[in-house]
């Protein structure tokens, strides 16, 4: 059996799929299965070619790439040298990103070392990228795969579930490279009302998580109303700004608020 499952899913986009697979296959660690799931047959989206390649996966450990990033080639040895050696209470581990832009590449910084992460990823769940993780196969068994459910944000809920059982691993090296050219249009970009959607639902699904910390539950409405402005939907937008303020009453909310009356 092979100790770590890499799962990668595909839509029509053969040559970036190459260049993915290439990084895999170039990986210092060699004891690993590759499973490619194509979209383009299976059409459930991310969160569903995912489940199916959990459910194929016969790994000990699960890691998740798209087709358009890249592995540093030593990216499955420390990670999976690192989170086999922790306890049955550490779940996942996670890595920073080297972003690749069109003129440039940014490197970001994470959290560092064993932790709680549930109050983090509540607070910023795109800290914990889908394409850096690698989970203990006993985490999917333990709290479920992908919400399929969700157009948007399915990795946010996972995260939710996972950290509310399982501690996390943060290892703040760019082991992976994240494609930001503005030359394609990624896999799961969402539109205004998917990204709405799916925010609702993680706040709906998760209401209790997120109103035992007042502040941030605000910051989160906040962040959705902003959506619903962006949306030319000023009316919802002024609602939520009015909910942010009565939860935290920072100026910013209520003067986003007055400034939907201009729209």
């Amino acid at each position: 059996m092979p100790e770590i499952s890499v799962i990668i899913p595909t839509f029509n986009r053969p040559e970036m799929l190459k260049r993915a697979i290439a990084s895999v296959e170039a990986q210092t660690f060699k004891d690993f299965e590759l499973i490619v799931i194509d979209d383009a047959v299976l059409k459930k989206g991310g969160g569903g070619a995912r489940n199916e390649g959990i459910k194929k996966a016969q790994g000990k450990y699960i890691a998740f790439l798209d087709d358009d990033d890249t592995w540093m080639p030593n990216k499955l040895e420390v990670q999976h040298g690192l989170l086999n050696e922790t306890s049955s209470d550490v779940g996942f581990s996670f890595t920073a990103v080297q972003n690749v832009f069109d003129d440039h590449e940014e490197i970001t910084t994470i959290s560092e070392g064993i932790a709680d992460y549930h109050k983090r990823v509540l607070e910023n769940f795109k800290e914990f990228l889908n394409v850096t993780l690698m989970f203990k196969r006993e985490v999917f068994d333990t709290v479920g795969g992908y919400d399929e459910s969700f157009p948007n944000h399915q990795e946010g809920d996972l995260l939710i579930r996972a950290t509310k059982r399982y501690k996390g691993l943060g290892i703040n090296v760019p082991l992976t490279r994240v494609s930001m050219s503005k030359s394609y249009v990624r896999t799961n970009k969402a539109t205004p009302d998917m990204k709405i959607r799916g925010r609702e639902m993680l706040l709906q699904k998760h209401h209790d998580d997120f109103a035992a910390d007042p502040e941030n539950f605000a910051w989160q409405l906040f962040f959705l109303a902003i959506l619903y402005r962006d949306n030319k939907q000023a009316n919802k937008a002024r609602e939520l700004f009015k909910k942010a303020w009565n939860l935290d009453h920072k100026i910013r909310y209520k003067l986003h608020e007055f400034a939907t009356y201009l729209l």
